[in-house]
């Protein structure tokens, strides 16, 4: 099978930073956009607990998504691969760090694609 082609983000990025939390670990999410689009191309997340093992394994999951995004594949297939995953840290809200880190990402993109209305 052959990879798609790496669809890079502009030099000047359109993106959308929000913090959320699970079971008080607090984080803040950002999706950088392709112009003029609700087309997720990039995302950042950083978890307050700075240099430990959740930070690290949160940073790579960015990378790998937004590597993903890049290549063409759509975010509601990532996406519904980590929402439902159930491991702590969780809350009332979200089954794990990684579910609610999607919904997050996810409520970014819905709220871009109101704003391009």
């Amino acid at each position: 099978m052959e990879a798609k082609s790496r669809r890079r983000l502009p030099e000047t990025r359109l993106g959308i930073t929000m913090k959320a939390s699970v079971a008080k670990m607090e984080y803040y999410c950002t999706v950088n956009f392709y112009p003029d689009s609700a087309d997720p191309g990039e995302v950042f997340i950083k978890v307050a607990k700075e240099g430990s093992t959740v930070a690290g394994f949160v940073d790579a999951l960015a990378i790998t998504i937004s590597i993903a995004l890049q290549h063409g594949v759509e975010w509601d297939i990532l996406g519904n691969k980590y929402l439902q995953t159930i491991f702590e840290p969780r809350d009332d809200k979200s089954s794990s760090l990684i579910d609610g880190i999607a919904k997050t990402i996810s409520s970014i993109i819905e709220l871009r694609k109101e704003l391009l209305k």
